[in-house]
């Protein structure tokens, strides 16, 4: 069966263009209500961001206020450590004395005795002679001394070269006396002998 449509052509057009213009506004409103949605979503993220933006600044803030609190640490270890380094420049090249009469004691023998005793440096800290060996020498000991017999003397040389940086014991005059056998002498002092010289 055939369908006639008696209407006029005017109206067909009017409905045609209401439907497209009721399709068009469903699409817009569709577009609005998607744009809404994402606003809302963006919205939401953006929210959540700065929430962990002021949680991280917060926790940033007490980290910096922690650090600030240990500073003073740091400046101390600094001062400590350059304290040290100066220590260490004003005693570099100096020989302990306090040591060296240590060592003396240690090393001399019973039947020996000292009568004189002195010790030289170089003219200036830190200065060393070299000999033809290659040691250096930062100062000497001289002394005078009795001893009951020459091996007395031989135990005294013997013993000066064990004490660390002394070098070269030697005994320049020797002879018998009424009160045993004078002697007198040196030792020389290398670099190593600036520390706290060790026991032999």
């Amino acid at each position: 069966m055939t369908e006639v449509n008696l209407l006029p052509p005017e109206l067909r057009r009017r409905q045609r263009a209401r439907q497209l213009t009721m399709a068009v506004v469903a699409g817009m409103a569709a577009l609005v209500l998607l744009m809404l949605v994402l606003f809302v979503f963006e919205g939401t993220r953006l929210s959540s961001a700065n929430k962990q933006l002021a949680a991280q600044d917060a926790a940033n803030t007490q980290l910096q206020g922690e650090i600030n609190g240990l500073q003073r640490f740091d400046q101390l270890k600094q001062d400590v450590q350059s304290r040290q380094a100066l220590a260490a420049s004003l005693t570099q090249g100096e020989v302990m004395w306090s040591g060296v009469l240590h060592d003396l004691s240690l090393v001399i023998p019973s039947p020996v005795y000292l009568t004189q005793f002195t010790g030289t440096l170089s003219s200036s800290p830190g200065s060393t002679q070299t000999l033809p060996n290659g040691a250096g020498l930062v100062g000497s000991l001289q002394f005078q001394g009795v001893a009951q017999g020459h091996p007395d003397v031989a135990t005294w040389l013997t013993r000066l070269e064990q004490v660390t940086g002394w070098v070269n014991p030697w005994v320049s005059t020797a002879q018998m006396t009424e009160v045993g056998i004078t002697f007198s002498g040196t030792v020389d002092l290398t670099p190593d002998a600036t520390a706290q010289g060790a026991s032999p």
